[in-house]
């Protein structure tokens, strides 16, 4: 049971989630989107704006600047799927999905292999 003043934390795999409308203050999306398809992200994001308060906060980070595909990483052995999104793209489904942006930063990231890549934090608040 929620506490006031307490947090609670919950890791789950994002395309089997399932919650009650309106059970969250805040949804905290940190580099999760990278590993699923296009589909996969619009149906997240509408699922998490059902799953947030009116006037309930998200955070959404994710990467820009490659196309999609299995890649080596140095946290796994296998390659893993990682799909990069342009920025507009996201604030586009958050809008279609009755969130306001609230603040949006980016930072260039040098790959092993000298491309570029840009990370992209977006805040956003439920209408």
């Amino acid at each position: 049971m929620h506490k006031e003043g307490t947090l609670n934390f919950i890791c789950r795999n994002l395309r089997e989630i399932k919650f009650e409308p309106d059970s969250f203050d805040i949804i905290i999306m940190s580099f999760c989107i990278v590993h699923l398809n296009n589909k996969e992200m619009r149906e997240l994001i509408f699922k998490v704006s059902k799953y947030l308060k009116q006037f309930g906060k998200i955070y959404i980070s994710f990467m820009s600047g490659k196309e999609k595909g299995y890649e080596s990483t140095g946290f796994s052995s296998e390659k893993i799927f990682f799909n990069y999104y342009s920025a507009d793209s996201i604030k586009q489904e958050l809008l279609k999905n009755n969130f306001s942006i609230i603040e949006e930063k980016n930072q260039g990231c040098v790959e092993s292999d000298g491309s570029i890549t840009k990370d992209n934090f977006l805040f956003a608040e439920k209408k």
